[in-house]
């Protein structure tokens, strides 16, 4: 008797879950199961750049908080920025982003913004919205 391997027909979607808070990324690891994505997760500074060098062209948007009180979601966002520019962003925060983004932040381009603490109905949404931009945006057109 043989065995044929057949392949996974889907391809597996990673996103990236930024934030100091091990919680957080529990959370959204258990929203992120009704949509079939796999989180990627990221606590620490020295992981975020192997991270992104490992998994940057896999993700499909990222989630982004803070890694320490130095390490704010804005300064994230811009290093993820700089690294995967085409990468969709939802920042975090228990500030308002009237508060979050102030002069100089003008650079990063944020995706949404999810305040914390947050409603996991809220972050559905996120993740639903996300996804269709990314469909949308990997769409070619059949008559050029």
């Amino acid at each position: 008797m043989h065995h044929v391997f057949v392949p996974n027909e889907k391809p597996q979607r990673y996103f990236l879950v930024v934030d100091a808070e091990k919680r957080i990324g529990q959370l959204v690891e258990r929203v992120a199961r009704q949509f079939d994505l796999i989180p990627v997760r990221v606590h620490r500074v020295a992981m975020l750049q192997p991270t992104l060098q490992m998994y940057g062209d896999k993700l499909s948007f990222a989630l982004v908080g803070s890694l320490s009180c130095s390490v704010d979601a804005v300064a994230v966002a811009t290093a993820i920025q700089h690294e995967l520019p085409d990468l969709p962003l939802i920042v975090m925060s228990c500030l308002p982003p009237e508060a979050l983004f102030v002069d100089g932040d003008q650079d990063v381009h944020v995706f949404g913004f999810l305040p914390k603490p947050f409603r996991l109905s809220h972050l559905q949404e996120l993740m639903i919205r996300v996804q269709e931009h990314k469909s949308h945006q990997s769409m070619v057109p059949l008559i050029a």
